[in-house]
């Protein structure tokens, strides 16, 4: 290889580490009015928020997310997984951007492996090269979905081991003789985790917009997609309209709800075992091809 492909390849090394150097280390300015009005208690949580509350976002990924949510949605390949966003927090504008980036690394990373083998000296076939850009782009655009349905199963999960120490609290609450309302927020104020903070959230929401607490559980659970979470608060309305007996029913509802998850997780642990017992087989038939080879070589006569 030449002194000048030398040069040139690390020419484009060093031009690659700086763009990566100054995208990390330069600072971006969040809009602090649109925070607040995120956080405003008479704010619909299911409501899309505004453009403008990214407008004072300076950066470059935020601003590419932006675009696209106004002009080109189309471009997305596939329908927003919005319930998974909601739940894990990510705007959605910045979902659209990392889909495009993934695409755009997936799109040009065989023209820098193609640069990289002429700075070789090697060979490489365009039409190959074209086809393999089509397809990475197309695959690497598609990782964000499934990283966020992913995070978004585990979250899901975590969401309903903390309901059962919320429906626990909520009873004994209950059972001191506290109202429906003031149970439930009593019951939510006692932890910080996430799962908390969100449920304190909506029952906040539902306060200032004039709702029972039931109704807004209810709409939190459809729209992030916590079936659990609905039942719950369908139990809570029975209570809060119908005077039911809820101690013992919340007792039970949380003991039900304890006992369906056990029963998921061994579910996914006898699948992965299952999984396993294919590999597995395989490699006891390698090693006993190993065991048997000699003998049947010398029954050959070889």
């Amino acid at each position: 290889m030449s002194l000048v492909q030398i040069a040139a390849l690390l020419g484009v090394l060093f031009g690659v580490g700086c763009v990566g150097l100054a995208h990390q280390l330069l600072p971006s300015n969040p809009d602090l009015g649109g925070a607040l009005d995120r956080l405003a208690p008479g704010r619909s949580l299911a409501a899309p928020l505004p453009a403008r509350a990214f407008q004072e976002d300076v950066s470059a990924s935020a601003k590419l997310g932006l675009w696209l949510m106004r002009h080109a949605p189309w471009l997305m390949l596939g329908k927003t997984p919005e319930a998974d966003l909601d739940l894990l927090q990510y705007p959605v504008h910045r979902f659209y951007a990392a889909k495009v980036e993934y695409g755009l690394l997936g799109l040009f990373a065989p023209t820098l492996l193609n640069l990289v083998m002429w700075l070789l000296g090697l060979s490489s076939s365009l039409p190959i090269s074209v086809l393999a850009s089509i397809g990475l782009a197309v695959l690497f655009s598609i990782m964000p979905n499934q990283s966020v349905a992913a995070r978004a199963a585990k979250a899901r999960k975590t969401f309903r081991w903390g309901l059962i120490a919320y429906i626990e609290l909520v009873a004994i609450e209950r059972a001191a003789g506290s109202g429906a309302r003031p149970a439930l927020e009593q019951a939510a104020s006692m932890s910080d985790s996430w799962v908390f903070r969100r449920i304190a959230e909506e029952l906040s929401r539902s306060r200032w917009a004039g709702e029972s607490p039931w109704e807004g559980l209810t709409h939190m659970g459809n729209r992030l997609q916590l079936d659990a979470l609905v039942d719950f608060s369908e139990v809570m309305r029975l209570s809060g309209e119908e005077g039911a007996n809820i101690y013992e029913i919340l007792r039970n509802r949380a003991a039900s709800l304890r006992t369906e998850i056990v029963n998921s997780d061994l579910g996914d642990a006898t699948a992965q075992t299952q999984k396993m017992s294919l590999p597995i087989g395989g490699l006891f038939l390698v090693f006993g091809a190993l065991l048997m080879a000699p003998v049947m070589l010398r029954a050959v006569g070889m």
